[in-house]
């Protein structure tokens, strides 16, 4: 994987440009837009390229999936947006002061802006905006409206904490259920 050169417009990525590398598998090798998976790509021929709905919206839907396949928590969900948190598990304990880590993964966009939940209000109010280097122009734009709707649905850090500790308190319960309450039997 060449991540030194930009798919779309076959120039250089320097390292101070603005560029988002998109790593998803979510077309077949023989698709059009396989070509694109995996790789780094400036945020400006993002914003141009004319299969950038198709190719986000691909990356988005399997994420989904992913979160569902997983048993991971989508915590909040709009048409075009969802909120979403990987529990630790037996198999898979994050990294250290990766337990708490939140993504807001947008459709129409390749954009993932990562938060974490005990730091959610401050996340919020700008932490959102801490790529390097900084989201800019149309991508900046379409950023800041998916927070401003997510922060009508999960307003502060006391808002996203109980919704996952719900979320955890009832897969515990969930798992320790009988069968037959499990609709298994």
């Amino acid at each position: 994987m060449d991540s030194t050169i930009c798919k779309i417009c076959s120039k250089t990525l320097e390292e101070n440009e603005h560029k988002i590398f998109i790593s998803s598998d979510a077309f077949p090798s023989n698709h059009r837009l396989s070509a694109y998976c995996n790789k780094a790509l400036h945020l400006d021929c993002i914003a141009k390229w004319p299969f950038r709905i198709e190719f986000s919206s691909a990356s988005y839907d399997l994420r989904v999936e992913q979160y569902v396949s997983s048993g991971w928590h989508i915590i909040a969900r709009q048409e075009d947006w969802f909120v979403g948190f990987i529990p630790p598990g037996p198999e898979m304990a994050p990294p250290e002061g990766m337990e708490d880590l939140v993504e807001v993964r947008v459709r129409d966009w390749p954009l993932v802006l990562y938060g974490h939940a005990e730091k959610w209000s401050e996340f919020l109010h700008r932490g959102w905006q801490d790529f390097d280097p900084p989201l800019r122009g149309k991508a900046l734009i379409r950023a800041a409206k998916a927070v401003l709707e997510v922060q009508q649905v999960l307003p502060d850090t006391n808002t996203i904490v109980e919704t996952i500790n719900e979320r955890l308190k009832r897969d515990k319960t969930e798992n320790l259920a009988p069968a037959e309450e499990q609709g298994q039997l």
